[in-house]
Order: C-alpha cells, then sequence, then structure tokens
C-alpha cells in the first residue's frame, strides 16, 4: 500500500512537472498568430499609403516639352464711310485706305536641336498701311548672327505748291504717288572669336508716278507726267580681328545706281 502511494505521488509530480512545463507552450500558438497577423496589421497602413501616392502621382502634372513657338498678331479692317471734298487732298494729308490689314506680328522660334538656328526672332508692324515695317534676328552660336530689316513709306502729294488760279482744278504742276523701300541685311560670321567675317547689303528704291515741271527758261515752265524708277545698291563685307590689345577691320564695299 504504502509503494503504491508512493508511486501514485510520484506520477502526480511528474503530471504536475510536466503540466507546469507545457503551460508555457499553449499561448505559443497564439503568439505565433499574432506574429502572422502582424504583417497583416502592419500592411493594413501600406495600403492606406497606396492611394495616397496615387493621388499624388496624379495631383503631379507631367512636365511638358520646352516650348518651340510663341508669338501673337493682330489683324484689322478699316472702312472709310465719310470722306467729304477733295479725295487727293485727304490722300496728302491722311492716305488711310479701306480693307483689311495686319496690325501687328511678333513671334520667336528656338529649335533644341540647334539645326540651322538657335533661335530666331521676327515682328511685322502696320501692313496695310502707307508705312510698314518688318525685322528679323536669327543666330546660331559661334556659327553666326543675322539681322534684316525692310520699311515700305507709300507716299501721295497732290495739294499745288502756289495758288495758281489760272490751272484747271485738279491739275497740279508737281504731284507724286510713289513707293519708297528701305532694306537692310547684316551676316556676321563667327561671333565673339578673334576674327569675325561679315558681309552688309542696303537697297533704297523707289517707282510711281509723278508730274514734274521741265523748265525751258524763266518764263516757260511745263508740266511733264513722269515715271520714276530708281535704285541705289551698298555692298560691304570683310573682316574684323579683335585681340585685347588692338581692334583691326579691313572693309571693301561698292554702290551701284539705276535711274530709269
Amino acid at each position: 500500500m504504502r509503494v503504491l502511494l508512493v508511486f501514485l505521488m510520484t506520477v502526480a509530480a511528474a503530471a504536475q512537472q510536466s503540466g507546469s512545463q507545457a503551460a508555457p507552450a499553449a499561448p505559443a500558438a497564439p503568439a505565433k498568430t499574432d506574429e502572422q497577423a502582424k504583417p497583416a496589421d502592419q500592411a493594413k497602413p501600406a495600403d492606406q499609403t497606396a492611394p495616397a501616392k496615387a493621388d499624388e502621382k496624379a495631383a503631379t502634372p507631367v512636365p511638358s516639352g520646352e516650348e518651340w513657338f510663341t508669338g501673337s498678331f493682330e489683324l484689322g479692317y478699316r472702312w472709310l464711310t465719310d470722306v467729304r471734298g477733295s479725295y487727293p487732298t485727304y490722300r496728302t494729308i491722311v492716305n488711310l485706305g479701306e480693307g483689311p490689314r495686319l496690325n501687328s506680328l511678333d513671334f520667336t522660334i528656338t529649335d533644341p536641336k540647334h539645326r540651322l538656328f538657335d533661335r530666331l526672332d521676327a515682328r511685322a508692324n502696320s501692313w496695310g498701311d502707307p508705312y510698314n515695317t518688318a525685322h528679323l534676328d536669327m543666330r546660331k552660336k559661334g556659327i553666326y548672327d543675322f539681322s534684316a530689316d525692310y520699311r515700305n513709306i507709300a507716299y501721295f502729294n497732290a495739294l499745288p505748291s502756289y495758288a495758281n488760279p489760272f490751272v484747271p482744278q485738279g491739275f497740279n504742276e508737281q504731284a507724286y504717288d510713289t513707293l519708297r523701300r528701305n532694306g537692310y541685311g547684316d551676316l556676321q560670321l563667327l561671333p565673339g572669336k578673334h576674327i569675325m567675317p561679315y558681309l552688309v547689303f542696303e537697297r533704297n528704291s523707289e517707282s510711281g508716278h509723278a508730274v514734274t515741271t521741265w523748265v525751258q527758261d524763266e518764263n516757260n515752265e511745263f508740266a511733264v507726267p513722269t515715271l520714276l524708277r530708281n535704285s541705289t545698291n551698298n555692298y560691304r563685307g570683310g573682316v574684323r580681328m579683335e585681340y585685347n590689345r588692338f581692334h583691326v577691320t579691313l572693309e571693301q564695299g561698292g554702290t551701284t545706281f539705276k535711274e530709269d
């Protein structure tokens, strides 16, 4: 009996010891599930931040390419509704006709690939009016600078230079209806270098109709219808040499004149 009691106490102690050792192992499974659930918990903020990143990406504008063309223009039309009296006098003083016109034009072209030019600037004003202009600048860094200018003047004058009651109305011994054009072109090669060749061309021309006087002597003066057409061309070319201690320019040019 005593041996059986000792055996039962031994089995109970062993069971209690094994139970006490197994007790910490029981919550290990929930702890493991917690560890497995922890990435899921951590994944929730990641899921929440994903739309924020998408929204941020959508809100960021896509960078556009460099603008290669910028400019503006203005068109107009003029009507003449109430011109009374002498129309030649109106043309002499005002000389604004009717019809469409280009009031202004201004644009810039840049070539990011730097093929024929780096930058081109152009402008024009008052095309359709008696006085209009145009200008162009074009350059390629280290290669050339080119500029051109154009001006056109419509000149009309039919007012008598002095009062003469015996001259028929509308007749004038001196009258002009002409166009005067001026053009200019300047090409500079290798700008910024020590040796810079250049070429310049200028043109001045006139064309139109006129009435001029032919004087035979002090007492005889005759009005003669005249067709005006003349031009003057000027050519200049040379080379500039610019150094720290001296500047030298060598130039050769010429002028041609034609009168018809």
